[in-house]
């Protein structure tokens, strides 16, 4: 993560040592596994300058050096400035961070929107009971709308029903509705959507089946958001297993004990656990699900857990496809800057 930080907010954050998340988030600045810092100083000399006067800018060598830029919030007004793959957290004190975030699907905190640091330390765990159902749609998923630019998800079984027709309406009630909550209202900048997965079929019958129609179901999911949505969505559907079920954005990972295809028919139908964790959650460690039970003791943080699964999403995005088996194809070549 790269996490960008004027010189501005840095001298009226330190007067803000009152506020009631000003220690977490002076720790998390502090902390060398966070990301990289890059500050507008125009040289070394004057960050050491400012360092001398405000203790704050002296901790954050205490983790690493930071880069200097003094250009780079004129480079963050540019489209191009967000195509490197890397997410992008900025602390920047001026009042067009409002139009900023919804224009590149970012976070940007300035020292009077403190309370958005809440986003960055929390995570939620939502249980899911058959016998005492507390939501009968995707719609509770508004409360863990965030800025984003790029979304990829994993899932073997959002096209597993037997024919289009029933495989539309599974995507009307669940992936679409999903994608509905999550996504930006606005965005200036294309949204980068990329679902991977491969429903488990020995035979290759259904295997084949989806092969055939996986023009019309990219398609109709891309009208679909089209109604909702006003800026371009640059959709690729990667058939290739992958068994897990998550959800990745520009800071945060959500991960399912089941298919995503909660819901039929306003019903809910297993019993399962949706966990969201920030990638900037401090002290926190997850086991994954994934390890064996010879790596149950060793315990990782969510960042490289969420680092993992873009790494083996990038290796399927570059995968190249092969025609001779009923998987190892895509919908489309765009590429996300997720993954990139």
């Amino acid at each position: 993560m790269e996490i960008y930080i004027d010189s501005a907010f840095m001298e009226r954050f330190a007067e803000q040592t009152s506020h009631p998340l000003h220690d977490e988030l002076r720790l998390f600045l502090k902390k060398p596994q966070t990301g990289q810092k890059i500050l507008n100083f125009k040289s070394q000399e004057a960050f050491e300058k400012a360092a001398l006067e405000n203790p704050l800018l002296e901790m954050l060598l205490e983790s690493s050096v930071p880069i200097l830029n003094p250009n780079f919030q004129q480079e963050m007004q540019e489209e191009t400035f967000y195509e490197n793959g890397d997410s992008k957290l900025f602390f920047n004190e001026d009042g067009q961070n409002d139009q900023w975030e919804a224009d590149f699907g970012c976070i940007f905190i300035n020292s009077q929107q403190l309370h958005k640091v809440h986003f960055l330390f929390n995570w939620h765990l939502i249980p899911f009971t058959k016998s005492r159902p507390r939501f009968n749609s995707w719609s509770f998923m508004v409360q863990l709308k965030h800025p984003c630019n790029s979304l990829v998800i994993t899932d073997n079984y959002l096209f597993a029903k037997e024919d289009l027709l029933q495989n539309h309406r599974q995507l009307d009630e669940n992936l679409l509705s999903l994608l509905a909550e999550l996504l930006p209202s606005a965005l200036k900048i294309p949204f980068h959507l990329t679902i991977i997965g491969s429903p488990i079929d020995k035979r290759g019958t259904y295997q084949n089946y989806l092969k055939s129609n996986i023009t019309k179901l990219h398609n109709y999911i891309l009208e679909k958001l089209a109604h909702r949505f006003t800026y371009p969505i640059h959709l690729n559907i990667l058939i290739a297993p992958f068994h897990d079920r998550n959800i990745l954005t520009n800071y945060a990972w959500i991960s399912s004990g089941n298919s995503f295809t909660y819901f039929e028919n306003r019903r809910l139908h297993s019993n399962t656990n949706l966990t969201f964790q920030p990638v900037t959650q401090l002290n926190s460690t997850y086991n994954p699900f994934y390890h064996t039970s010879e790596q149950t003791e060793k315990s990782v943080s969510v960042k490289e857990v969420w680092k993992s699964l873009k790494s083996n999403c990038s290796y399927y995005q570059k995968l190249n496809p092969d025609e001779s088996k009923p998987y190892k194809y895509r919908s489309s070549n765009y590429l996300n800057r997720l993954l990139s």
